[in-house]
This record gives structure tokens, sequence and C-alpha cells, in this order.
């Protein structure tokens, strides 16, 4: 799992200003077979214990956060909304939200799922979306029908939710005309369709 830090300097004078600086001081991690800590400030728990968090900024060092590191294990799976509907292509496309439950009780980031369709003609899910930290995915029909499909960690999986794909069909027409009178030919014919497409 992970914990994001950040990091603030105050520069001193008449008046005090404090500016964030986590993306530009050295981040630190006395024990890092504990934990890790990137340059963005994200601690990344290696083994079950405790470290100390800290950051340098042009000669100056941060106060240190203490991190205690514990071990837990995936427990259970869910996905929100589970059961849906959708319609067919890109623009029908609607978003998974997984949640993962661990040991302590306690929700956390979700480790990258793998998904189980049972009929992959049907939909399609891509994911995790960048900046989720693996919490969603996109589900997509590709065609009209119904799709079990699960989330798997391992042996830990979610229920078998359901996917309808309905076939997108126009509900509503607006129509618009240049300023002015609108010319046609006597007895001409002057239609406007629209057709459900599977």
């Amino acid at each position: 799992q992970t914990r994001n830090y950040t990091a603030t300097a105050t520069y001193g004078g008449a008046c005090a200003i404090v500016f964030t600086v986590t993306n530009a001081v050295t981040w630190a991690s006395s024990d890092a077979t504990k934990a890790t800590i990137d340059s963005s400030g994200k601690a990344l728990g290696v083994a079950a214990g405790a470290t100390n968090i800290s950051s340098t900024y042009k000669g100056f060092t941060s106060n240190t956060i203490a991190l205690n590191v514990i071990a837990v294990t995936l427990t259970n799976l869910s996905v929100n909304p589970g059961n849906l509907t959708l319609y067919k292509g890109a623009s029908g496309a609607q978003t998974l939200t997984v949640t993962a439950t661990y040991s302590d009780g306690n929700t956390y980031d979700p480790p990258v799922v793998s998904w189980v369709i049972g009929d992959s003609t049907v939909a399609s899910i891509a994911g995790p979306t960048a900046g989720t930290n693996n919490k969603e995915y996109t589900i997509t029909g590709l065609k009209a029908g119904a799709t079990g499909y699960k989330a798997q960690v391992g042996l830990i999986e979610t229920p078998t939710y359901t996917a309808t794909v309905s076939a997108a069909c126009i509900t509503a027409i607006n129509m618009t005309s240049p300023s002015g009178a609108v010319t046609i030919p006597k007895n001409a014919p002057f239609v406007i369709g629209y057709a459900c497409t599977t």
C-alpha cells in the first residue's frame, strides 16, 4: 500500500510565505527495508515494521514523521456498480470502481485486478485508469447482449455481475436552420428519419 506526503517551505521576512515543494525536496526513509519513498512523496510499504520519513530542501531538513507498516492480506473485493446496463460503443462506456478490504477490516488501494468476462464479444474492460491507484476501470459494450463478469486477485474474487449491453438508439432529434425562410420545391418531400442499429 502507499501513502502520500506533502512538503512545504516557509520563507521568512516581513511576511512569512509558505510554498508547497513536495516535488522539489529530497525524500528519505530511515529504513528502506520497511518502506520506500519516491520523488513525489509517495511512500510504499515493503515489510512490517517502523521507519521515519523526512525531506531536505536547499540545505534544510524537515521534521520526521513516523510510519508504521503493518502486514495485512486481501480478504474481499467488490465492484461498483456491479450489475449494470450500458449502451454499445465508447460513448456508452462506464466506470467500474474496485474496493479492496483487508484483514484488518479497512479498505486500502487495491492491487491491479484481473477481469474474467463470460462473453468477451459483448463487453471489454480496460484499465486501471491512470491516477486512480488501481481503483477505476472502464467497461465498454461491444454488441447488444448480456455477459457475466468478475474481478479477481489470486484466489480472491468478486461475485459474478451481469453487464447488459443495449444498442444505442436516438430518442430525440433537434432541427435548426439558417435565419429566414427555407425554400424547397413544391410537393418535394421534407423527411427526417432515424433508425436504431444493433
